[in-house]
């Protein structure tokens, strides 16, 4: 009768353990299948599914202009898009804009009205002296990073005046300031020209053709 009953709690015991192996086998399967769920779901691609890319606007320090005692900033787009950024590295960001900011005085402007253009290559233009006699920057459309030509500004080191002296630039080959007058030699199309600029007034005072190159046959 003893054995009987050793008999039982041994099968009794074996049931137990076997009830809570399968339950544990059961939560795995649970937890594993709805992984598993959740990665088929988030890696389905819609067909011609419209992107929607959020855009943060955001402010960095570019330069100082001590003689002004001016404070330069960028403002600055990035969205979730990789490359293809006019000046991009891994997600696009973008220059939109300029504000100049005065460390003396309650002094601040926005150097274009509007985030409507992408800028490139921002460099101050000094004189021998190191007195920043204007700023430089390339820009194109914003929505327009495909387009081959982009143009020239120069503006005010105090954010004013900012004027497109030439457009339609396909590469810039050089640039030289000699006194008050910043020269070019630049690409349009299949066009070598050169172009001086007065940098009081940054009117063109001169923009001629120096070769013209001829087309590669495909």
């Amino acid at each position: 009768m003893e054995k009987f009953f050793k008999l039982i709690e041994r099968v009794n015991a074996l049931a137990f353990f076997s009830a809570v192996i399968l339950a544990l086998c059961l939560l795995i399967w649970a937890a594993v299948g709805s992984i598993w769920g959740v990665k088929g779901r988030t890696s389905v691609v819609v067909p011609n599914e419209a992107k929607k890319e959020s855009e943060v606007l955001s402010l960095a320090a570019w330069e100082f202009i001590p003689e002004l005692g001016m404070q330069v900033l960028k403002l600055q787009s990035t969205n979730g898009k990789s490359g293809g950024g006019y000046e991009g590295e891994g997600r696009t960001q973008q220059v939109r804009n300029l504000l100049f900011v005065g460390t003396g005085a309650q002094y601040s402007k926005w150097m274009l009205p509007d985030q409507s253009r992408v800028l490139s290559r921002l460099e101050s233009l000094s004189a021998q002296t190191g007195t920043s006699k204007a700023i430089y920057f390339e820009s194109r459309a914003a929505g327009s990073e495909t387009t081959q030509t982009f143009s020239i500004n120069l503006v005010k080191p105090d954010g004013n005046g900012a004027v497109e002296v030439l457009k339609d630039v396909s590469h810039l080959v050089s640039r030289r300031v000699s006194g008050d007058v910043v020269h070019f030699i630049y690409q349009s199309g299949l066009e070598i020209r050169q172009a001086k600029v007065s940098l009081r007034t940054f009117e063109r005072l001169g923009d001629s053709l120096v070769a013209k190159m001829v087309e590669v046959p495909r």
